[in-house]
């Protein structure tokens, strides 16, 4: 576990995470039919941008 007490490998590790829950989010809207597949898509896009501006 030594390589995530380092800062940059933490940082890769939280935007792994968030893009995990992004990728499952898009799906979700669509399979519940929230949005459509084109539209979960554009907000999976927003989403990920912002986590990475976070990052």
């Amino acid at each position: 576990m030594d390589s995530l007490n380092r800062r940059g490998s933490l940082a890769a590790v939280r935007g792994a995470e968030a893009a995990n829950w992004v990728l499952v989010d898009m799906f979700a809207r669509v399979a519940i039919g929230q949005t459509s597949a084109q539209d979960s898509m554009r907000q999976a896009v927003r989403a990920a941008q912002r986590h990475l501006r976070r990052s």
